[in-house]
């Protein structure tokens, strides 16, 4: 999976509470030959391209408010699970000539654990997203030796998976949770296995990733869901949505974020050549829907998936694992931030602003008397802020 697999676009609603004109098909990935560190191997269509990358962190400039990650590494590029909707299709995270070589042909780096260790030395522990189970860790094995520089030194994780490969390295990832903090999010853009064989036909199915949820919840280490992306009039009905709100809830996850459908260039041309094929009478609204200002889309659908979130006691945001005060007294801004933004996006900014500021603050704002002197923080951010850290020292 790429980095930050996420779409975020559209949140569009529908009256339809059940998916339409589907004709799934069966696509099931043949075992492949071992292959090692050495060098690529051709098969059933798929190249492994090994090489030895210079570097492996992404470092971003402010955390990530829906992951809580302010790094990511992942030892492969490209994805074999060959999702329909994938956004990393898109011409800025194209990594080869063509799209639909983005699945086919998969970059091993091959020194990604060697790079990690060398990097993570020179950085404030903070959270990092990695981790990559994709057929080709099978062979590889990469994304665990990454996780054994993670554990070794104390980084708290986040794996954003696809995959029940995952659970092949619970031993790793629950002693990261021991020393500091894991949580496993699991993709969905529904469990309804005839639908997910339309669009996502070689990831590992909803069940089997359900199955995994359970298990790793059972050790004790957060999961739950992304619900990413829910597909316009196909996956977006409440009676969908539910199905998984309630599964998570089944198989012990403690949350399930919401995600639009995102179309940018060649991955809106893939995605239309397949309704076509199988949901042509969606296409004039699939058309009318991108071409218009989605934000009341995302909004019914934000508050369907906070509701039914309410409905079976589960949360529509991940707790933040928090190394200071001042990242707690940033995740209650970041929060109010999601949930203005559904109201008004422009008014949201502010608070993103302000919370990007404590966040990053480098002394204990419990310290600073005049919260006005924070950068980005006006006397309105400053009197919420203030009862915000009231109320965790009453805590």
């Amino acid at each position: 999976m790429p980095d930050e697999a996420v779409n975020r676009g559209y949140w569009p609603n529908s009256g339809q509470d059940r998916a339409i004109g589907l004709s799934g098909r069966n696509v099931h990935g043949g075992p492949m030959k071992q292959t090692t560190l050495d060098g690529g191997q051709k098969k059933k269509g798929i190249e492994y391209k090994v090489y030895k990358a210079k570097r492996i962190l992404n470092k971003y400039k402010h955390v990530d408010s829906w992951f809580w990650n302010k790094y990511s590494a992942h030892p492969y590029t490209g994805c074999e699970h060959a999702c329909e909707y994938c956004y990393a299709r898109a011409d800025k995270y194209l990594h080869t000539d063509t799209p639909d070589d983005f699945s086919r042909i998969i970059k091993v780096k091959k020194n990604a654990a060697k790079l990690l260790r060398k990097e993570l030395q020179k950085v404030k522990k903070n959270v990092i997203v990695t981790g990559n189970y994709q057929p080709a860790e099978k062979r590889f094995g990469l994304s665990r030796k990454m996780l054994e520089v993670v554990r070794d030194y104390t980084f708290p994780v986040h794996i954003i998976e696809k995959s029940d490969l995952v659970v092949k390295d619970l031993d790793i990832i629950k002693e990261i949770h021991e020393k500091a903090w894991a949580c496993v999010s699991f993709s969905f853009s529904t469990v309804d296995e005839d639908v997910s064989q339309v669009f996502e036909p070689i990831a590992p199915s909803p069940q089997r990733r359900l199955k995994a949820m359970k298990e790793i919840s059972n050790t004790g280490v957060i999961t739950g869901a992304n619900l990413m992306p829910v597909l316009p009039f196909i996956t977006d009905g409440e009676e969908m949505m539910e199905e998984v709100v309630k599964e998570v809830k089944d198989h012990g996850g403690k949350f399930v974020l919401i995600g639009g459908l995102t179309l940018d260039d060649n991955v809106k041309e893939r995605y239309f050549r397949l309704l076509r094929g199988k949901f042509p009478e969606l296409i004039p609204q699939y058309e009318e829907l991108y071409g218009s200002d989605p934000h009341e889309h995302y909004k019914r659908i934000a508050e369907r998936g906070e509701q039914l979130c309410k409905k079976y006691g589960l949360l529509n945001r991940i707790p933040r694992y928090c190394l200071n005060f001042n990242q707690r007294v940033a995740e209650q801004l970041f929060d109010t931030t999601y949930r203005i933004e559904l109201q008004n996006p422009k008014k949201a900014w502010v608070y993103r602003r302000a919370a990007w500021a404590i966040d990053e603050l480098d002394k204990d704002i419990r310290d600073v008397t005049d919260l006005t002197s924070i950068p980005k923080v006006g006397r309105k951010m400053a009197v919420l802020t203030e009862n915000i850290v009231n109320e965790l020292r009453r805590r």
